[in-house]
């Protein structure tokens, strides 16, 4: 997944060492809460 803030893209990835990481490389939905924070929903 990638997060682009109109200058720079960012890079998420799952990290088996980094357990904030994505659980996964597949991402199956995102989805934008009322507050503004966005859920990644992936095969865990």
């Amino acid at each position: 997944m990638q997060r682009y803030d109109g200058r720079e893209f960012k890079h998420y990835r799952y990290d088996y060492n980094n357990p904030n990481s994505l659980a996964s490389d597949i991402v199956e939905a995102l989805i934008q809460d009322k507050t503004g924070a966005i859920w990644v929903a992936s095969p865990a």
